[in-house]
């Protein structure tokens, strides 16, 4: 026999950790034990300044190779973890083996505020650089684009130039995706702090919206861009710097706007701080039990660092492009002040405690109004109307229609056809109207990020669209004319579908209960006030009523009984019904229905007087009771008119309040004539000699006549 002898080995561990810290804070450990003859036992250890807390793992009582799972709950203290399995010799004692040490904890309040206030700045700075690096870019641009036109500029100056132009590409490009990289930290860091769900909901559209401002269409000119400084081509230059020109001046404009949206997140998640301050304040002078003298000191000097925090965000409030509008407070704080130096008086003959409720009172007070103030609890803020995204929707559904009719005007047209000359000029008015519709949803992205991110590139490409129709017209390109008119429609009908999508998410959300910061709705009723249709319902519903007396009374009369009670009663009933005609004409003339419902509540009303002249003048009968029955269906059809247009999103031009029209004086036929002209042969050019040029306008006058 030979025997050998195997030395019993340690056991064997190994672990992963990772944490998601948009879920919580917790860290996850994955395991792996092994032992040549199994384990006893699996433990955790904690160490906390070189104090240990053991617990046991359940594990397996047989085998020789596991897996294990742990979640550990760090806190804001300093300890380190790892894991101890022991294997089960029961010769020379059972043996252990460490894991290696996780070193864990969570991040302090104050800390993340730190933090997020160096990201903020850092995200702030890299805006404002990438600006400067896009200005310092058109400029070079533009110079290189006037160089070559003069030709003073030889091979080896235009691939300097080059050069230049794609480092500032690159700035451009690093300043972006630091930008992006942290605000995505921010914002993560921004929903761990939990400060406000809507502002936590705010940080994230924010960020959504910076992780866009380098979209694929700038991506692909840069790179475009890159490959001309290899070989470069004049022909391709030209357009190229001129798309890189459009394209730059959109992504500074989209930047400047989320610069000023993050600083306005900033000022409002500083001051529903400094409200929560305020509050503290006056809970600790509640709480003060003690009746100390120095209290009154204290809420001095803690007030009038506040103030001075509140003196710096009016100044920075000031400095936005679309401030919000911050309200100085005087009269709350001039009464905290005064209960403060109340508080401060000892022979003033009131009780301490009276002094300090009524210190506490005038910080909850201001703390409200602060609240009030940024539309926490029922303020306008920083609110978008509902009402006037409708309108800029109409307004869009108008401009694609009337951009539709152009489009279908000169359909199988060419140039040289007066009509087209006309078309142009309606087309010129439309781009009047739209750089109209861009500058007030421009204004309204200023304050909701929601709205710059779906009108952004859209808007952008109708600009552009609009500047290649003009100039294939001067051309001489009809087909694409029509082209770019069909591009500016696909783009407006967009824009207006997102909007439209929007105002329906609006409403629903308010109909749910759910919260919407920064939207309001000026025409939707108030709480407690009923529709438009809901009146008309209710007045059809009253009509109903009355109708039932009339032919009861008619039946009387029919019969026979005529006497002083039923008098009586067509007086009540006569009473009754002008009080109703009056509260009819008051829903029509209150201006809260539309036209259809109006028009026809008003030949209901009409209706109702002839009834009312039939119970005066005692000429009751059936030709009386049809009015009535007209009456009631005049109602009803004013009441599903209401609700369709209270429901209703469609094109509708009616809701339109601008006008396509500018303010223009008015041209005799003959003179709007010779303009038509004058324009035609202007964009057309015509290299004709003198002779032909005179037949040609000769022949265009008579074709006019």
């Amino acid at each position: 026999y030979k025997i050998s002898i195997v030395k019993d080995l340690y056991p064997a561990i190994d672990i992963a950790d990772s944490r998601d810290s948009t879920i919580s804070d917790d860290v996850y450990v994955q395991g792996i034990i092994q032992d040549d003859y199994g384990f006893s036992k699996l433990e955790i250890v904690e160490n906390r300044n070189g104090k240990e807390n053991i617990k046991d793992i359940v594990i397996k009582a047989k085998g020789i190779y596991e897996q294990f799972y742990y979640t550990l709950v760090p806190d804001s203290t300093n300890a380190f973890y790892f894991f101890r399995v022991w294997d089960n010799d029961r010769i020379g004692g059972p043996k252990y083996t460490d894991s290696r040490k996780l070193s864990i904890r969570t991040v302090t309040k104050a800390e993340l505020e730190a933090v997020n206030n160096q990201l903020a700045d850092s995200i702030s700075n890299k805006l404002s650089d990438g600006m400067d690096a896009i200005d310092k870019m058109e400029k070079k641009i533009s110079d290189f684009k006037m160089e070559q036109l003069v030709g003073d500029l030889k091979p080896w100056e235009i691939q300097e130039k080059m050069k230049e132009l794609n480092q500032l590409k690159k700035d451009v490009v690093d300043f972006l995706n630091n930008v992006t990289k942290n605000n995505k930290e921010f914002t993560e860091n921004e929903k761990l702090l939990k400060y406000d769900e809507e502002l936590t909901k705010k940080a994230k559209e924010i960020q959504e919206l910076m992780e866009g401002l380098l979209d694929d269409e700038m991506k692909e000119l840069l790179k475009q861009f890159e490959e001309m400084a290899k070989e470069f081509n004049a022909q391709k230059a030209e357009k190229l710097t001129e798309k890189m020109e459009l394209n730059l001046e959109k992504l500074k404009e989209q930047m400047e706007m989320s610069l000023e949206l993050f600083k306005k997140y900033g000022m409002e998640k500083d001051l529903l701080q400094q409200a929560d301050k305020l509050n503290e304040m006056a809970d600790s002078l509640e709480n003060d039990k003690s009746q100390k003298e120095d209290s009154a000191g204290n809420l001095k000097e803690e007030f009038k660092k506040w103030e001075q925090e509140y003196e710096k965000k009016l100044e920075e409030d000031k400095e936005l492009k679309k401030p919000l509008g911050l309200e100085d407070l005087k009269k709350e704080r001039d009464e905290v002040n005064r209960a403060a130096d109340d508080l401060a008086k000892k022979d003033s003959g009131k009780p301490a405690k009276e002094k300090r409720s009524k210190a506490s009172k005038s910080l909850k007070n201001l703390a409200e109004k602060m609240k009030n103030m940024l539309g926490q609890q029922g303020g306008e803020g920083e609110f978008v109307d509902l009402e006037d995204i409708r309108q800029i929707r109409n307004s869009l559904n108008d401009y694609s229609i009337k951009q539709e009719e152009l489009n279908n005007r000169i359909e199988k047209m060419n140039l040289v056809n007066p009509i087209f000359t006309e078309v142009i000029r309606g087309q010129k008015e439309l781009e009047d109207k739209f750089l109209t519709i861009r500058d007030s949803l421009k204004s309204i992205g200023y304050k909701q990020p929601v709205i710059t991110k779906i009108v952004g590139a859209e808007l952008f490409h109708v600009e552009t669209s609009l500047k290649n129709l003009f100039e294939s017209y001067s051309d001489g390109r009809a087909d694409v004319v029509r082209i770019e008119q069909n591009k500016i429609m696909t783009e407006v009908n967009s824009i207006a579908v997102k909007l439209d999508e929007l105002i329906r998410s609006m409403q629903n959300s308010k109909g749910s209960g759910k919260s919407n910061k920064g939207f309001m709705d000026s025409k939707k009723p108030k709480e407690g006030e009923q529709s438009g249709s809901d009146k008309l319902s209710k007045s059809k519903a009253t009509q109903e009523s009355l109708k039932e007396q009339l032919k009861s009374a008619i039946q009387k009369m029919k019969s026979g009984s005529n006497g002083k009670k039923d008098r009586e009663g067509l007086a009540k009933m006569l009473g009754e019904r002008e009080m109703m005609r009056k509260a009819l004409e008051g829903i029509t003339q209150g201006g809260g229905l539309g036209e259809d419902a109006r028009k026809k509540a008003n030949d209901a009303l009409n209706m109702m007087k002839e009834v009312e002249k039939d119970i005066i003048y005692n000429r009751l009968g059936d030709q009386t009771l049809e009015k009535d029955n007209l009456i009631k269906t005049r109602l009803l059809e004013a009441e599903n008119a209401e609700k369709e247009r209270e429901n209703e999103n469609r094109r509708e031009s009616k809701e339109f309040r601008g006008s396509f029209e500018p303010n223009r004086r008015e041209l005799s036929k003959e003179l709007d004539q010779n303009k038509v002209l004058e324009q035609m042969l202007k964009y057309n050019e015509l290299k004709l000699k003198r002779f032909y040029q005179e037949k040609y306008q000769k022949y265009i006058e008579s074709t006019k006549k």
